[in-house]
């Protein structure tokens, strides 16, 4: 979607751009009567500006385009996401860069990292969950 084409009337849904400030979130928009907003919960990167920047976000939104949404399974834990989001931002710090090399054309193909699984071969939340507990100052990590 495009920021500046959105009507700001009565503004209720969370506008998510390629910034790196306030979650990601530029502005509040009036809600679409034709799209549906993305759930709260999301994971969100950019995917060029900001690129890599990742968010948990707290409120229903739209995005941006060279944004792309990461959909959870309600059970993963949010501080599974937090560790996901982290990864990103970290895997994206020397690998990408804005108006070179973009996340935008490697997110669907071979943008990869490796996470710790169960002995299934499932992302093992339940670990990336403790190990963000396990950090020190853990405890002020607002959840």
């Amino acid at each position: 979607m495009d920021y500046s084409a959105m009507s700001f009337d009565h503004p209720s849904v969370n506008f998510v751009g390629r910034s790196a400030m306030d979650n990601g979130v530029v502005g509040v928009v009036d809600l679409c009567t034709t799209v549906s907003p993305y759930k709260a919960g999301c994971v969100t990167v950019a995917l060029g500006g900001s690129l890599g920047s990742s968010y948990i976000q707290s409120d229903d939104f739209y995005t941006s385009q060279n944004v792309s949404v990461l959909e959870f399974p309600d059970d993963v834990p949010i501080l599974a996401k937090l560790f996901l989001c982290q990864m990103i931002q970290n895997e994206c710090k020397y690998k990408y860069v804005a108006f070179g090399r973009e996340l935008n054309i490697h997110i669907r193909n071979d943008f990869d990292m490796y996470l710790p699984q169960t002995p299934n071969g499932e992302p093992d939340w339940k670990w990336m969950e403790d190990y963000m507990r396990s950090l020190p100052y853990s405890d002020s990590i607002a959840v």
